[in-house]
């Protein structure tokens, strides 16, 4: 089985209690790789870099879901 497009926001408006930000962003991203050793599951991040064009429909959430911010610097 492969996950594909997972991840969590950086930034960007509260959803139902799900809280976009630096540091849930790095706690998921930290859980889930310590999920794939568990498990022995591979899974794709939703992309590398932030895009600006990924808002619209999604609201600004959609922007920030990189591994890298869109000016190719590393999150963390």
């Amino acid at each position: 089985m492969i996950i594909s497009e997972t991840g969590w926001p950086s930034q960007g408006t509260n959803l139902e209690g799900a809280f976009p930000s630096y540091e849930n962003y790095l706690k998921y991203f930290m859980n889930m790789q310590k999920w794939h050793r568990k498990t022995k599951l591979k899974s794709f991040h939703l992309s590398s870099f932030d895009e600006s064009s990924k808002g619209g429909t999604v609201g600004d959430v959609g922007t920030y879901w990189g591994l890298w911010e869109k000016d190719e610097q590393l999150k963390f």
